[in-house]
């Protein structure tokens, strides 16, 4: 078992679909950033030097919009992943590994200003609960 931390940044497009004329259109509303910091364990699967593992943290999402400031939010979530370490002699080595991550977002009471001269109605479908799916690719040194 090892102890691990890890930190991760996401730029999110979030759109809204509107009447235009008789038919809807798709339009970007906002830009969101997410940053992700986890801290949790790693598990070798085996003992040997190159080892597939799984992993497991506690994670922290902190959410950015770009333009609707009422949205930011942090919010605590869990990681799940896996993965493998290929050993290149006893400093270098190269990881896989695929992730899970679900965290919870909210809207609370937040209704898209408009810009018309009166309020038309607009029908909010948020998804709670957001999953990110990471695959990484990276080098690793150990010292």
């Amino acid at each position: 078992w090892t102890l691990r931390a890890d930190l991760g940044y996401s730029r999110m497009d979030v759109a809204a679909e509107a009447l235009v004329g008789q038919t809807g259109a798709v339009f970007l509303y906002d830009r969101m950033d997410v940053v992700n910091a986890g801290l949790g364990v790693e598990a070798r699967l085996t003992s040997q030097r190159s080892h597939p593992f799984v992993a497991g943290s506690v994670v922290i999402s902190r959410l950015d919009p770009g333009w609707a400031d009422e949205l930011a939010q942090t919010n605590w979530g869990a990681r799940l992943g896996m993965g493998y370490l290929h050993s290149f002699r006893h400093v270098w080595g190269l990881r896989f590994e695929a992730r899970l991550t679900r965290t919870a977002f909210s809207l609370g009471d937040f209704v898209p200003p408009a810009d018309t001269y009166t309020q038309p109605e607009i029908r909010l479908e948020g998804a709670d609960h957001l999953l990110f799916f990471e695959f990484l690719i990276g080098l690793q040194a150990s010292f």
